[in-house]
């Protein structure tokens, strides 16, 4: 059982830091890492959660129509995205792993990680002498306030911290390790 559950966690962690590393690259989250993401996800639910498949699938729907019309309300209220089609999909495909009830803390705590990387990245931006010769001509706080910024990467460290906070993860380590 526990060797499920590191293989689970294993899968789980390589798909974040995969849909990480394109959305910093490319701006987007491949439909294959969400599928493999939810797929996943949903067995582990099953597994090792037991949980029920049909509440796993209606809690991502759920997510997914919720964020849906938070990202096209957004779109046309300010006239442009302010939260992609893929994150939306990242998140529907995150909630089998860590539970509807999760969600809110997770977009909660990466939206925050998310503020303090801007707020660290301008500050470092403010302070180089490039940045301040080559956009002496801008309004800072413009620049600031239209920074094209991945979500994934924030999203996924958050939901890896919410997981292994939620699941006990180093208990189970402890057990692994000195029951064989």
């Amino acid at each position: 059982m526990m060797f499920h559950y590191f293989l689970y966690v294993s899968v789980f962690v390589v798909l974040l830091i995969w849909a990480t590393y394109i959305d910093l690259r490319e701006y987007r989250i491949p439909n294959i890492t969400n599928i493999i993401l939810f797929g996943v996800g949903c067995i582990y639910a099953i597994d090792i959660e037991g949980q029920v498949i049909w509440i796993a699938v209606s809690e991502s729907m759920a997510i997914f129509l919720l964020f849906w019309i938070f990202s096209v309300g957004f779109t046309w209220m300010r006239g442009r995205i302010g939260l992609g089609f893929g994150d939306v999909k990242f998140v529907a495909a995150l909630t089998p792993w860590v539970g509807l009830i999760n969600i809110p803390v997770i977009i909660f705590v990466a939206s925050l990680i998310g503020l303090i990387a801007i707020a660290l990245n301008k500050t470092l931006q403010y302070f180089t002498w490039n940045y301040q010769q080559e956009n002496m001509h801008k309004s800072k706080s413009a620049s600031f306030f239209e920074t094209k910024l991945p979500f994934a990467p924030f999203i996924s460290l958050a939901g890896c911290m919410i997981f292994f906070a939620s699941n006990h993860w180093s208990d189970n380590l402890l057990e692994l390790i000195f029951t064989h």
